[in-house]
């Protein structure tokens, strides 16, 4: 289980050439760019992630809005990302790859659960379209 104190201590190396400073919101301070442009920090990084987890997504996307296009972006952030811009700690990384790994799990036996479903389902169609089609005998005639 994590606690609310690792959240609390998060926070990027000033040094770091690939962070950006966010002059116009001091409380939020220094700001990771993420693969997609938009900009992150670590707690809401982490919290955005946690979040969706817990919804049973283990894919995660970008919340941001955009105001032009009145979209969400919605670009999928691959986890090593995550895991690096989050500065997830032990307990995070264990809690975030175990829930991915048993969501991905499921989801895939989902999946083949309903190909084998849909392949007896054609199975037993074909088999009784065949069947079905011999030619009929009628003994009176």
């Amino acid at each position: 289980e994590m606690n609310s104190s690792d959240q609390d201590e998060k926070r990027y190396d000033p040094h770091d050439a690939t962070l950006i400073s966010d002059d116009d919101d001091e409380d939020q301070g220094l700001r990771a760019e993420m693969s997609c442009g938009h900009a992150v920090t670590p707690q809401s990084l982490t919290g955005w992630c946690r979040s969706l987890l817990d919804q049973g997504q283990y894919k995660f996307k970008c919340p941001a809005f955009d105001e032009d296009t009145q979209e969400i972006c919605g670009a999928v952030w691959p986890y090593r990302e995550v895991r690096r811009l989050a500065d997830l700690s032990v307990e995070e990384m264990e809690y975030f790859e175990e829930t991915i790994a048993r969501l991905a799990a499921a989801e895939y036996q989902e999946f083949r659960e309903v190909s084998v479903s849909n392949f007896r389902s054609v199975f037993t169609l074909t088999v009784l379209l065949k069947t079905s089609c011999l030619p009929l005998t009628v003994p009176w005639v």
